[in-house]
């Protein structure tokens, strides 16, 4: 019976793959060891015995009696300081990751070739693997497959530690991420506590190692390849990655450009950046149309210092009087929002 179980489950495999094109699918291995008897001696993530016995990277948990899914989250909330976009999608995963995983028991899953690992186990140990992660394909398929029988056998902290292994394989599939090299070395730094105290400057080059081509500093999702940063480590400069990065402050409703350069103040505020097309400014007198062709300033305090409209609006000006500007023209504000002076805006 198990034998005709594991035919038609790898028979299940082949035919999500011939649907999927080249996506064979990737995978979650453990190390599971016998002793002289042949009975399971022991069962531990791959992701950790690799960062024990080859970086000397070791779990640092406090676990108490926690369900592997709340150590999870502790874990991720690790991430916090330096990646909360991050954490918050991270969190997420967690939370539907049972509902999107087929556990199977008395099965054999069809090894992935991913783990590209270099140090074997001894004699009486074995890779298998537990987990093998795809996109669906049909309505009822689930994202997850995990060998039930392995599962069995995994502490809270080694289940934990699959699922976050599983859930930054995704981030990481969708950067064309063909092995799981840099997963596992994640994951072993989520569980080591080695971000704590980690520069922003720290952590943008660990995720360039990475190669994860996303992040997330000072509230904005950036290519932390292009990022420069304050001798202080702090983030100075980089461009917008992917997602749309909306600016709702003081009276601004803009969306910033992506893959456009922004910048910051050194506490961490945001202090130039170029609008997209229609992007607002409320100027406690009246709503105007943003000017998309020069970039906004604003002060430490967020308030705006300078920008340039499109169309004739009304400002206020130090002598408390409301005056009609022309379209066309860049205008510098005080931090109380009053006007200091008019330029054409150059170039157009």
């Amino acid at each position: 019976m198990i034998r005709l179980v594991c035919l038609f489950f790898s028979f299940y495999l082949a035919t999500q793959n011939s649907f999927a094109g080249h996506e064979a699918g990737n995978g979650g291995d453990v190390v599971l060891c016998r002793n002289s008897k042949g009975e399971v001696a022991s069962v531990e993530l791959l992701d950790f015995y690799e960062a024990r016995v080859q970086r000397k990277i070791y779990n640092e948990i406090d676990l108490f009696s926690d369900s592997h899914l709340e150590i999870a989250k502790k874990i991720i909330g690790r991430l916090t300081e330096h990646s909360p976009i991050r954490v918050k999608r991270y969190l997420a995963m967690i939370e539907s990751f049972h509902s999107e995983t087929l556990f199977l028991s008395g099965v054999q899953l069809v090894d992935i070739p991913d783990s590209e690992n270099i140090i074997l186990p001894n004699p009486s140990c074995s890779i298998e693997q537990i987990a093998i992660q795809r996109s669906p394909v049909f309505p009822e398929d689930k994202r997850y497959t995990i060998n039930q029988d392995l599962w069995d056998l995994l502490d809270e902290e080694n289940r934990a530690g699959l699922i976050l292994h599983e859930i930054v394989y995704r981030e990481a599939i969708s950067y064309g991420h063909e092995n799981s090299i840099a997963v596992r070395y994640f994951n072993s730094y989520m569980f080591s506590n080695k971000f704590k105290n980690m520069s922003q400057k720290n952590f943008s080059d660990f995720m360039i190692t990475l190669k994860f081509k996303s992040s997330d500093m000072n509230s904005f999702e950036i290519d932390p390849e292009s990022a420069v940063f304050f001798p202080s480590g702090r983030l100075k400069s980089a461009k917008t990655h992917f997602r749309k990065n909306a600016v709702l402050i003081h009276g601004l409703q803009a969306e910033i450009i992506n893959k456009e350069t922004i910048s910051f103040f050194e506490g961490g505020s945001l202090e130039s950046f170029k609008p997209a097309l229609g992007s607002k400014f409320f100027n406690g007198v009246a709503t105007v149309s943003v000017n998309s062709f020069c970039r906004i300033q604003l002060y430490e305090n967020s308030t705006v210092k300078s920008l340039c409209i499109s169309e004739p609006s009304q400002f206020l000006f130090k002598d408390n009087i409301v005056k009609v500007i022309e379209g066309g023209r860049m205008i510098t504000l005080d931090e109380e929002g009053k006007v200091i002076s008019i330029a054409p805006i150059v170039g157009t």
